[in-house]
């Protein structure tokens, strides 16, 4: 509500809308000071994102969806270190994609929270089919189902990336399932 009411969003073109508002009120200290919490921000949900994504990826690797020799633990720091490092390769080289292909921070912003948003559309679709529940408790699926349908068209046609990618991903989970069906018969 604050960066819609003071309209730091049309700060000149600035892409970090709090430190233009900060600025405004307090100089150069408010600016260094929000980049200072940004970076604390941003490490802290990369740190989250990867240990939790390598945890994802050690899950599909043990139900067949990824090459077994991802779900690799190491014994002693119980870290999914093969996990981890196909995570940070990925990483790595969507960072050089990204710089090759110019992309502006707004494309590399919204392209993942394409993908949050469809994670969280798949998700509500599951809890409206699989919650037991009588009662005011059953609506709470249907509000974020319908609020991150009705968020998807904000991303635009960069949402196109990260369905593409859930239709792949489900294509090779039909195919996976199976050659695995048919290796069990």
């Amino acid at each position: 509500m604050v960066t819609v009411g003071t309209l730091a969003y049309k700060a000149e073109g600035s892409v970090a809308p709090f430190a233009a508002i900060l600025s405004a009120v307090m100089g150069s200290y408010g600016a260094i000071g929000t980049a200072v919490l940004a970076v604390v921000i941003i490490f802290a949900t990369v740190n989250a994102y990867t240990s939790g994504m390598s945890r994802v990826i050690l899950a599909v690797a043990r139900d067949g969806g990824f090459p077994k020799g991802l779900e690799y633990v190491h014994p002693r720091s119980g870290t999914p270190t093969r996990s981890l490092m196909m995570l940070s390769g990925f990483s790595a080289c969507m960072l050089i994609v990204y710089y090759f292909l110019d992309v502006d921070l707004q494309t590399a912003l919204l392209v993942p929270s394409g993908a949050a948003i469809l994670t969280y559309i798949i998700g509500s679709g599951s809890g409206i089919k699989l919650l037991k529940v009588r009662g005011p408790k059953r609506i709470l699926p249907w509000i974020s189902l319908i609020t991150s349908v009705v968020v998807l068209p904000f991303v635009g046609i960069l949402a196109l990336a990260s369905i593409l990618a859930g239709l792949v991903a489900f294509v090779y989970a039909r195919r996976k399932g199976r050659t695995m069906t048919s290796m069990h018969v």
